[in-house]
């Protein structure tokens, strides 16, 4: 989700993209290696990112005066994430999370030969074990971690942003 402090649109664009104008920002979402949205003052507006690639983007705020914000000094990485039911046919397991905790949650009864891990970006180790049922592994905060999930040489890994 975006917000921003004026009507305009926002642009998230490779952060390697030289921009100095709108057909900049234009051209990199004509070309379908960026994204727009438009938005109101003051009100979240979600921004997909189905169709772009993977790699490191930066957002751009323009107002309906075309002005550019300047720009931005972090960048956001998008990672393609396969599916686990892509990874394991026809299993199924849905990983979430809310404001502190992670729930792993096995549609068939096939996770008893999964092993479970749960890292803070840093790499602190929140909890590893064999997934055997539904979990809710607490959390020590707010940040991303990072879930994963192996059985034999199969390997899942999903990024989660908790609040």
């Amino acid at each position: 989700t975006v917000l921003s402090s004026k009507k305009g649109k926002i642009f998230l664009v490779p952060h390697d993209l030289d921009v100095h104008s709108m057909e900049d920002l234009d051209g990199a979402v004509n070309s379908g290696v960026g994204l727009v949205v438009e938005v109101e003052p003051l009100t979240t507006t979600r921004l997909y990112t189905e169709g772009i690639s993977e790699g490191k983007y930066v957002f751009f705020a323009v107002d309906l005066d075309g002005r550019i914000s300047a720009a931005p000094a972090t960048f956001v990485y998008i990672e393609l994430v396969t599916s686990v039911k892509a990874l394991y046919s026809d299993k199924e397991i849905v990983i979430s999370g809310s404001k502190g905790m992670i729930t792993i949650r096995p549609i068939d009864e096939w996770a008893d030969f999964m092993e479970l891990s749960v890292f803070s970006v840093h790499g602190k180790n929140i909890y590893q074990g064999s997934c055997t049922g539904e979990l809710q592994i607490p959390v020590p905060g707010a940040g991303v971690y990072l879930v994963r999930l192996s059985a034999g040489e199969s390997l899942y890994i999903k990024k989660l942003f908790i609040e």
